[in-house]
């Protein structure tokens, strides 16, 4: 991976924002093989060729600040970023858990948006990431009953939080995530690994798609707007229910639908494979 320095930061951070710290040793991380197929793939064949600008990780160098703070406190009968690995057929797994409390709790720390909370929705790649660490740890012999993230909110704002309802009062929220049986974990990791193994020798344009979930798409809007105001009087599925509830409203002729187009919010802003991706460059033209 190749970076550019756009905007001329001061040479210490500019180092320090593409500095890697990860160690790179395993066929796979834990995170690795929960990502799409595709992804993972054309990120590792086009490594050489992916160019981003150094401001691009100001956000990865925040969340490896608050890592390595937490990482210097005394958690007692307790393993903080421990190494592990495993042999998965003919593969070596690798992963590093932030944080095993005894008798039995695994931690992560997030460093992630306010969006989390505000749409009550905890990530499914933070359980399916837990759950590959928690299978690893009781291998491992320390035995995982209990699954958290830590959710540290990067953008929380205080003028917010007293005016909105539905905005977190406190810049955290500990998330208690589902723990899979381990037949359930180890049947997963099998699975992803032989996912992956198998797309070894496929062709860029032949992998597996993407799913809309995996892109982050969101849905189109269509909104309806009153003449003069900012936001929404309703938001719907389609432009047939816009429509319909114009017609039926009092004000309608002050009326009008504004549609909002969806957008693939992933492969926009966070995928480093998207200039290597055909899939991509067909929802671009579509």
């Amino acid at each position: 991976m190749k970076f550019t320095n756009k905007h001329n930061l001061p040479r210490p951070l500019y180092d320090a924002l593409v500095h890697d710290s990860y160690y790179h040793e395993g066929s796979i991380s834990a995170t690795g093989l929960i990502k799409s197929p595709r992804e993972y793939q054309l990120c590792k064949r086009h490594d050489d060729e992916v160019v981003k600008d150094a401001t691009d990780n100001i956000w990865s160098l925040m969340g490896s600040i608050g890592h390595n703070i937490i990482e210097r406190e005394n958690v007692g009968e307790g393993l903080k970023e421990e190494r592990l690995y495993m042999d998965i057929k003919g593969w070596k797994l690798a992963g590093k858990p932030d944080l095993w409390m005894a008798p039995d709790s695994l931690h992560d720390y997030k460093f992630t948006s306010v969006w989390v909370y505000i749409m009550d929705r905890a990530k499914i790649e933070w359980e399916q990431q837990l759950n590959i660490y928690a299978y690893m740890m009781t291998d491992a012999g320390f035995p995982v009953k209990n699954l958290y993230v830590n959710a540290i909110f990067r953008d929380w704002q205080k003028s917010k939080a007293k005016r909105e309802k539905n905005y977190p009062q406190v810049g955290y929220k500990r998330y208690k995530m589902k723990l899979w049986s381990n037949t359930e974990q180890r049947d997963y990791i099998n699975e992803r690994v032989e996912l992956h193994q198998s797309l070894e020798l496929v062709d860029d344009d032949l992998l597996p798609e993407c799913t809309p979930e995996q892109r982050w798409e969101s849905e189109t809007v269509y909104a309806v707007m009153k003449n003069g105001n900012k936001r929404s009087t309703k938001n719907c599925k389609n432009i047939e229910m816009a429509e319909k509830y114009i017609a039926a409203h009092k004000d309608g002729s002050k009326m009008y639908v504004d549609t909002r187009v969806g957008e693939s919010r992933k492969c926009i802003d966070y995928c480093d494979a998207a200039p290597f991706c055909n899939q991509w460059r067909r929802i671009c033209d579509e």
